[in-house]
């Protein structure tokens, strides 16, 4: 079915971006010695040459005027078994990075063990995007792919199913 019309209403909008099945990742920094970290489903590709990745955060995010300011990131990407690590990063008002563990060979901010992948990079620019700032990231280093990714879709988490 489609729809047309003059101007998109904003649950017509919410619902057709629901139908999108997306990555789930939770981004991560550490600025003057405090960690932060929001979960995301905007992670994308932006470009090969030079390797460039991105992802949106609100205004609102309570993370976000430490991600205006710091300087590093990693994306992490959730493995198919991670929906409670989404769900602790979105949850305001407790310690997001309490009893997970993470990978001790990267290093510049906190990355998530046992994740599908993790770039570790800097952001490069930060545009801002209607509500959002698109964190423009300049990936130096990942872990290598793991697990099948956890995946967003019509607001719920899942996974993709096996080959």
């Amino acid at each position: 079915m489609t729809t047309t019309q003059d101007h998109l209403e904003p649950q017509t909008f919410r619902s057709a971006l629901a139908s999108m099945a997306t990555p789930v990742s939770v981004v991560t920094t550490e600025l003057a010695g405090e960690r932060f970290g929001f979960t995301a489903n905007s992670f994308t590709s932006i470009s090969m040459a030079p390797p460039l990745v991105g992802v949106y955060i609100a205004e609102t995010a309570s993370a976000y005027r430490a991600f205006m300011e710091t300087e590093t990131v990693a994306i992490n990407i959730l493995a198919a078994d991670q929906a409670h690590v989404a769900r602790q990063f979105a949850t305001s008002g407790i310690d997001k990075f309490a009893g997970l563990d993470f990978d001790p060979d990267l290093a510049g901010a906190p990355v998530l063990a046992g994740t599908q992948v993790s770039f570790v990079g800097a952001i490069v620019d930060r545009p801002v995007i209607g509500d959002h700032v698109l964190l423009v990231v300049a990936p130096t280093r990942s872990t290598m792919p793991g697990p099948q990714p956890l995946i967003y879709h019509q607001r719920s988490f899942c996974q993709l199913p096996s080959v």
